[in-house]
């Protein structure tokens, strides 16, 4: 009987102790080119698929902590006041881990919506475009997804900004991203000057017969995998983001 009390004891610690356990993302954020501490940056939590798990704000000498739900693969979107936001690269973190880095990021102002502009962002030549991807192609899967993201007032897509507004597929965001820093755009201008733009572009992967198409959405002529729209087409922008991702025929 002693010895059944014992192993129920030692069984019962254990338990408690992997209840306790915590999986924390901390970190410091600072300007990337002062090296001074942010305040009041909002911190989130995002999943792979960029929805917020956690948030929290950046104390006086720009430190945070989030509590992730469970080991995996996160990213952290950091939003400093009347800024547009910085999203940081993946960390991967096991059960208990406790992951502490520096975020610096540049502050920089919120980016124009199209209809604040004189003229929109629009798609240059020879930028790159999203890869179907191969496993997705392979199975003969469809799909969509409509994405968000700043153009800068030199014509590149500021990756730090990416989010994933609606999507059937995961596959599709991710080739989406990979692309991103290829893709070249003729900057918006607002009172003669180039100004960043807030864009939002839907991307449709087809499959006909043998071939693969990826095709640009709302505002824009389909294209083939490869191509670009008709020089002038302008690229649409965004309010404030949509509902949760719905079906795929819902991409728009």
């Amino acid at each position: 009987m002693k010895s059944l009390v014992r192993k129920t004891v030692v069984v019962s610690v254990l338990a408690a102790s992997a209840a306790q356990a915590q999986t924390v993302i901390a970190g410091q954020v600072v300007n990337r080119g002062t090296r001074v501490a942010l305040p009041r940056v909002l911190v989130e939590l995002l999943n792979p698929a960029d929805s917020v798990l956690t948030a929290n704000t950046s104390a006086a000498d720009g430190t945070f902590a989030l509590e992730a739900p469970a080991a995996g693969t996160y990213r952290v979107r950091l939003t400093a006041p009347e800024s547009d936001s910085y999203v940081s690269d993946t960390l991967t973190v096991a059960l208990g881990d406790y992951v502490a880095r520096e975020f610096a990021i540049s502050p920089a102002p919120k980016a124009f919506f199209e209809f604040q502009v004189d003229r929109p962002v629009l798609p240059a030549k020879g930028s790159r475009f999203p890869r179907y991807p191969d496993e997705l192609r392979r199975s003969g899967i469809t799909g969509c997804t409509l994405v968000q993201f700043v153009v800068d007032e030199n014509g590149r897509a500021d990756s730090t900004t990416f989010r994933a507004l609606r999507f059937s597929h995961i596959e599709f965001v991710q080739a989406v991203r990979a692309a991103l820093p290829g893709m070249r755009f003729v900057p918006a201008e607002l009172g003669g000057r180039k100004v960043r733009q807030l864009v939002q572009q839907p991307f449709d992967f087809s499959i006909t017969g043998v071939e693969r198409r990826v095709e640009l959405g709302t505002g824009m002529a389909p294209v083939r995998a490869g191509t670009l729209p008709p020089p002038g087409t302008p690229m649409p922008s965004v309010m404030p983001p949509p509902p949760p991702p719905p079906k795929p025929a819902m991409c728009r």
